[in-house]
């Protein structure tokens, strides 16, 4: 079938791989592009695509029966919680399943995405440095979906370098976490649009020129950061959660923001909030980056 024909879908990631169950399953002809070797995207540790924010210890923060896909459960013999090889193990079974491999180009990168003539040319490299361009229907790629936004001249502010940076106070930590309450959950999300645990923790600190670790584990462990109990907390304080004592088993983190409470990007059902302090058996500890 002429590529003009069919759709393209652009990332073999866990909604692109979604996407095409979706097309296939309704007649619909297709394209996968991946720039990567496998399924998966950011679920693929050490991908190379270079994309993947997946560390080590990652597990899911929502039970397997929350993120399976409706089509095709999760083994039952999987935990609760799986961690990052099982979820890729479970991707790639996926698609073998619904018999998507075929249909999907591996270590096929987009350079760009044209409109011509009320079509879409799609450019892709391969890993060999050859380029093609072909023309479909219908490209489906995930991009955040607000457009551009812009903020008044009177609000921000051009330093010369992060040294420059007045150093944030508390309370001004806590303003710009609470700029982003109601922000949708999305997993290795770090911006206005959506956010996953340590991209919002990261974020706010990021914004006043505090460069922190991305993960939550590495938030963590980093030398510039001190352990506080939960007795003496400081709004600004990151907390902890983990499986386990080892600061490698965390899986969450959240800012604390005074009274008793923090905010914190937690699950894919639920909005950037501010919760109570959860102090229960997950609870790892907390740091402080501010020591003034």
């Amino acid at each position: 079938m002429p590529a003009a024909q069919k759709v393209c879908v652009i990332g073999a990631g866990s909604s692109g791989i979604a996407a095409c169950q979706v097309l296939g399953a309704r007649g619909i002809a297709f394209d996968c592009l991946e720039k990567g070797s496998e399924v998966g995207g950011n679920w693929r540790y050490e991908n190379d695509n270079e994309l993947s924010s997946a560390y080590r210890s990652l597990h899911i923060n929502t039970s397997r029966g929350l993120m399976a896909y409706r089509t095709y459960p999760m083994p039952d013999d999987y935990p609760d919680y799986p961690n990052h090889f099982q979820i890729a193990r479970y991707f790639d079974d996926y698609v073998d399943h619904f018999g998507l491999r075929e249909k999907i180009r591996f270590r096929a990168e987009v350079l760009s995405v044209v409109p011509v003539d009320g079509e879409w040319e799609v450019t892709v490299q391969a890993r060999d440095g050859d380029r093609e361009s072909r023309r479909y229907r219908a490209v489906l790629v995930a991009t955040p979906d607000r457009g551009a936004k812009w903020l008044p001249r009177k609000r921000t502010h051009v330093y010369r370098s992060e040294k420059n940076i007045p150093r944030p106070t508390r309370r001004q930590l806590v303003r710009t976490a609470r700029t982003f309450l109601h922000q949708p959950y999305v997993w290795a999300g770090r911006s206005g649009f959506a956010f996953d645990c340590s991209g919002l923790t990261g974020t706010v600190y990021q914004v006043h020129g505090i460069t922190i670790p991305r993960d939550s584990g590495p938030q963590a462990q980093d030398p510039r950061a001190r352990r506080v109990p939960a007795s003496s907390l400081r709004a600004g304080d990151l907390l902890f959660y983990s499986h386990s004592s080892d600061a490698d088993d965390i899986f969450h983190v959240a800012m604390y923001v005074g009274h008793g409470r923090m905010i914190e990007a937690y699950d894919h059902l639920t909005p950037v909030r501010v919760t109570p302090v959860r102090l229960g058996d997950s609870y790892w500890g907390a740091v402080r980056y501010l020591h003034r």
